[in-house]
């Protein structure tokens, strides 16, 4: 095997590649590179296949969906543009691992679909490359390759519409040790947390949170 240097986020500095050069984003200012001075090699399906062009006016249909599923409320939006914001920058650390659940507004047993969950998941999916898994049937115990779809270029896996009751146990060692890819006649390859995949939970229920380690692996975004 070869060992190559993948371009990788960093905590205070992401990268988002499109077809003219590769994006930097901080706090402060975006940057077009390219890619000859970039410090790492890039996945050919991570980047967006279009021109990246920058623009001072950021009002737009977008903007105008997250704060009206956001009702309107100034911290709801806020803090559902830091979630999206999270879930873009892939870097992570290894001590501060979460797990990101969109809920609806009305959080109780009974299901309340149509809120945008589906189309906050595909705008995300045109930054990063986003796995989907059907939350209603995903059982950890019922095969070893529950993971076959995602490869080492996943930047976000989001378990879709989980069932009522759902084992958020079962999510714990993925969250905080990182994901194993177990492929048919293959080996397995052992993702630490800091190359391992975002995840992000969608659902129309609650989800218990019983425990001090809940508490610590999961954040809730509400929509």
């Amino acid at each position: 095997s070869i060992y190559l240097k993948m371009l990788a986020d960093e905590k205070d500095t992401a990268y988002i590649p499109f077809k003219n050069g590769v994006v930097k984003v901080t706090a402060n200012n975006t940057e077009l590179l390219n890619f000859i001075d970039v410090d790492g090699y890039i996945w050919e399906n991570q980047i967006i296949n279009r021109e990246f062009k920058k623009v001072t006016d950021f009002t737009n249909d977008f903007q105008d969906f997250i704060r009206k599923v956001s009702a309107n409320d100034d911290e709801r939006t806020k803090s559902l543009e830091l979630t999206l914001g999270y879930l873009i920058h892939t870097y992570k650390d290894k001590t501060d691992q979460k797990a990101v659940i969109f809920n609806d507004q009305e959080i109780d047993d009974n299901p309340n679909g149509g809120s945008g969950k589906s189309l906050v998941l595909t705008s995300l999916s045109n930054f990063r490359k986003l796995i989907k898994i059907d939350g209603k049937s995903f059982d950890p115990k019922k095969s070893d390759f529950v993971y076959q779809r995602v490869n080492l270029d996943t930047q976000i896996l989001s378990f879709d519409d989980v069932k009522k009751n759902f084992n958020f146990e079962s999510l714990f060692s993925l969250i905080t040790e990182g994901i194993t890819l177990e492929y048919k006649g293959q080996d397995a390859i052992k993702l630490p947390v800091q190359q391992s995949p975002k995840i992000l939970i969608t659902t129309n229920y609650t989800i218990g949170a019983v425990s001090y380690t809940h508490l610590r692996t999961h954040e809730t975004g509400r929509n």
